[in-house]
């Protein structure tokens, strides 16, 4: 489950992690992908699977927009769109980038430097000044 307190409040912080490949508490990369590819497959049609995934999707969306929204509002990014579609986005991209990349046995370096661009489409980083 996904609280607010492991979203870091910088976006520069939060980029670099969605971006980077890594093990996710002691699995390798390949196996929290697939097993994640599986859990969305699985609850594609309404139903059981469907009503246990939806409240915890929607949850970790929901956090992650009120995340985006607070660094709009701090004048850390601007958004392109609203904070919940970004966050969908954010999310689409993230996933299916690995997916595609680990499939067709993409460096991972290069998965993540995708991964990062894409993620420079969706939110604008704004300068510090002074």
């Amino acid at each position: 489950a996904m609280d607010e307190a492991m979203i870091p409040r910088h976006w520069s912080e939060l980029r670099l992690g969605l971006a980077t490949l890594e093990e996710e508490q002691g699995f390798e990369v390949e196996t929290v992908a697939r097993t994640n590819l599986q859990l969305l497959a699985s609850s594609l049609r309404p139903g059981p699977h469907q009503a246990l995934l939806k409240p915890k999707l929607d949850e970790a969306l929901s956090i992650l927009a009120k995340s985006l929204a607070a660094m709009e509002s701090a004048g850390q990014i601007r958004l392109r769109m609203s904070p919940l579609r970004t966050a969908m986005c954010i999310t689409a991209l993230s996933d299916g980038l690995t997916w595609v990349g680990l499939a067709s046995d993409r460096p991972r370096d290069d998965i993540s430097a995708d991964i990062a661009a894409g993620l420079d489409c969706l939110v604008e980083a704004i300068a510090p000044t002074g």
